[in-house]
């Protein structure tokens, strides 16, 4: 991100899933989100980001705000659960076959749907219970001057 922000007046936001502190390790075992959504992903923590920032690029940005808003998620976990069931048909799935010609057979189209309905669920404990947090880090350039909005 330090390439393609000015050099002064820079902000960068970063918004992701993360872990809590006591459970953050660098090593993150594999796990049904990791193995079926998304491979290979890596959740920090609260203080693991911004030092990953500062060793990559040191001095480039300062940390400014951390935001934590992993307590609304589950609603918009279970938004997405019904508006996939609701938009489940016709168009979408054409194009999830035409896509994936995999999922042309029944059992591996059931099996899809079911695997984001168990993902969906599996996200929303995880959020509900602080297994998780939807972090939102804010760094800005380390003389960024902010504007007062009248």
């Amino acid at each position: 991100m330090d390439w393609a922000l000015k050099e002064d007046r820079a902000t960068m936001v970063i918004t992701a899933t993360s872990q809590p502190e006591f459970r953050y390790t660098d090593y993150q075992p594999n796990d049904f989100a990791r193995h079926y959504h998304w491979p290979n992903c890596h959740l920090p923590s609260a203080t693991s980001l911004p030092n990953s920032v500062q060793e990559a690029v040191p001095g480039r940005f300062v940390f400014h705000h951390l935001e934590d808003h992993g307590i609304h998620y589950p609603r918009t976990l279970r938004e997405w659960a019904r508006r996939l069931d609701q938009n489940f048909k016709g168009e979408v799935v054409e194009e999830l076959q035409e896509r994936y010609p995999q999922l042309c057979d029944p059992d591996n189209l059931a099996a899809f749907k079911r695997k984001w309905h168990y993902m969906f669920v599996y996200a929303e404990v995880g959020y509900a219970r602080s297994y998780t947090a939807l972090n939102c880090w804010t760094f800005t350039r380390p003389e960024n001057v902010a504007e007062i909005c009248s």
